[in-house]
């Protein structure tokens, strides 16, 4: 089974610099130019290199599905919107920057940088909460053992590499997902590895 998890185009929230989920903004100019090398760079995979892609997977909020539609028309496949693949839920630092978030609410983002894997923003998740959302839609995929590509957002693109690849929670950072990243996995024989990881951040 080969997996291609794709991360959404720049975005007008990561022009902004702001902590953004569930909040549903346009591409950048910037992400409009990404969208386009990465589409010239998917569009063969299906019939070319990498065997056959037989369903596309997407969080259901447009930055996603812009990329997610294209390929579904390109590759003539299904594709399926699963809330799970949503961004890690920001809670009260959503629509916030850094800068704001330190004024606004200093003791929890102090609580949340001394421990970022298991501190739950209040209204929001923690990153281990965001993993156990997303682990029934992994091992869903394992057990139908179908090439597949994932369209999805930063923090769950390195938690889905984390769960296909058998990694520790604590290795989130030791991945650099930029916006319009491919990753390719291999799964075979319940062992993934690590095939490709192209960032088109121009």
């Amino acid at each position: 089974m080969k997996i291609f998890i794709i991360r959404h185009p720049h975005s007008i929230a990561n022009e902004e610099k702001i902590y953004n989920s569930f909040t549903d903004v346009p591409l950048s100019g910037k992400g409009a130019k990404q969208m386009e090398e990465v589409i010239q760079y998917l569009k063969n995979i299906k019939n070319v290199e990498f065997g056959q892609v037989q369903s596309i997977y997407s969080s259901p909020l447009t930055r996603c599905t812009n990329i997610a539609d294209t390929l579904a028309k390109e590759w003539n496949c299904p594709i399926i919107k699963d809330d799970k693949l949503v961004e890690m839920n920001f809670g009260i630092f959503e629509g916030k920057t850094y800068q704001e978030i330190d004024l606004t609410f200093p003791n929890e983002l102090l609580q949340w940088s001394n421990d970022y894997i298991h501190y739950q923003i209040p209204e929001g998740e923690s990153l281990q909460q965001c993993m156990f959302r997303i682990e029934p839609f992994v091992n869903r995929l394992k057990n139908q053992d179908q090439d597949v590509a994932i369209v999805t957002h930063g923090g769950i693109v390195k938690l889905l590499m984390l769960s296909f690849l058998d990694l520790p929670i604590e290795t989130f950072w030791k991945f650099a997902t930029d916006n319009c990243c491919i990753v390719e996995i291999n799964y075979v024989n319940n062992y993934g590895y690590l095939s490709n990881l192209l960032n088109f951040s121009s």
